[in-house]
């Protein structure tokens, strides 16, 4: 079924918001006086709406900034000292409206880009592309019509087949889509098509995609994803409990990773420890409460040093150990990750971020 466009906006009461004149060709009193009072400079209002063919956008934020402060980027003229004054929320959130041009009207010495538009109130603008941002929909204050047309019909799914995890919004920030879900998080759509395309990779395991959830998904080269939580794993300490700040401190932590042998992608676990002292690393242990869970001797690999520090680190299967490490990682608030060598031990004190961090990226419910 084709969407009605035109019911899916705010129906505008023109007499109440902007005092609009019905005969067309008039020019709004209210805006005749901001035109004089500058001088000229501001642009005349149309009361002519013709989006025909025209790029068409949509006024849109889901930000609290926005919400509290109005839209920006609406010049009065095509200058930057010109853009300060920001549209009311409540008067313009959602309201229609159209590039005149799909090529920006003038260009200033720094990059910066200014379209004439036409709002569905009759009002004119000029408005900002910013040189720094990467197109002219990044402002946050606009976005093109036909992603407004989605998200306005967008209906609650699952997060991959059969998960729990339900989409059951999309919000507009800082120029993204992001996904509000059933359990409090928020997704953008590009780790969202990571997760599932990770999903799609390991045979549709509906678990692991509700793992990576709050994690990062990144790419290598390789074929191999490197996938951490939200805060990294890769936590640090610092010796006798003073701030790291002041001191140089050790890292040590475990990433989940997912390698290309042949055509499978296996997921494993990276278990690395990072310090000024050469432990020559043979195992780990976990050790939570009364519990401790130790792994067999590994074969570590020092890699090369990072920011002066000596790099030990060893891929193992995440089968075989994650399961057996998650439930302690998970069951309570303090947590330890003990480096075993043959020179003694290092512990690291596992951040009460980086394990909230891990205590999402391990559940599933």
């Amino acid at each position: 079924m084709k969407l009605d466009v035109n019911n899916l906006f705010i129906k505008w009461d023109f007499e109440k918001k902007f005092l609009m004149k019905t005969r067309i060709g008039k020019l709004n009193s209210t805006l005749l006086a901001v035109f004089l009072a500058s001088g000229g400079n501001t642009s005349l209002a149309s009361e002519i709406y013709e989006p025909e063919g025209k790029e068409q956008f949509v006024i849109y934020s889901d930000r609290e900034f926005t919400k509290v402060y109005g839209f920006d980027g609406f010049c009065t003229k095509a200058s930057i000292k010109k853009c300060s004054k920001k549209l009311p929320y409540e008067q313009y959130s959602e309201a229609k409206g159209y590039f005149s041009s799909q090529s920006p009207t003038t260009t200033d010495k720094f990059g910066n880009k200014f379209h004439l538009v036409v709002l569905e109130n009759g009002q004119n603008y000029y408005f900002l592309e910013s040189a720094s941002k990467r197109d002219k929909y990044s402002l946050s204050s606009i976005i093109p019509m036909e992603r407004y047309v989605d998200i306005k019909a967008f209906k609650p799914e699952p997060l991959v087949k059969g998960s729990k995890i339900m989409l059951i919004a999309v919000e507009i920030q800082s120029g993204y889509e992001v996904y509000v879900l059933s359990d409090g998080n928020r997704l953008v759509q590009e780790h969202l098509n990571k997760i599932r395309h990770t999903y799609e990779l390991f045979g549709e395991n509906t678990e692991l995609a509700d793992l990576l959830v709050k994690t990062s998904i990144r790419e290598r080269k390789s074929g191999t994803y490197s996938i951490e939580a939200d805060e990294s794993l890769f936590f640090k300490t610092s010796e006798d409990g003073i701030s790291a700040e002041k001191y140089r401190p050790s890292y040590g932590g475990i990433d989940l990773s997912l390698s290309v042998l042949g055509k499978n992608y296996v997921p494993r676990l990276k278990v690395g420890y990072g310090g000024d002292n050469d432990l020559l690393v043979k195992s780990f242990e976990i050790i939570a409460g009364d519990q401790s869970w130790h792994s067999p001797d590994l074969l570590f690999l020092r890699s090369k040093p990072k920011r002066g520090l000596i790099w030990d680190e060893t891929l193992i299967n995440y089968q075989d150990y994650y399961l057996k490490i998650n439930p302690l990682i998970t069951q309570f608030d303090k947590v330890i990750i003990r480096f075993h060598g043959e020179d003694g031990y290092k512990d690291y004190d596992v951040p009460q971020v980086q394990l909230e961090a891990y205590k999402h990226m391990g559940t599933s419910d």
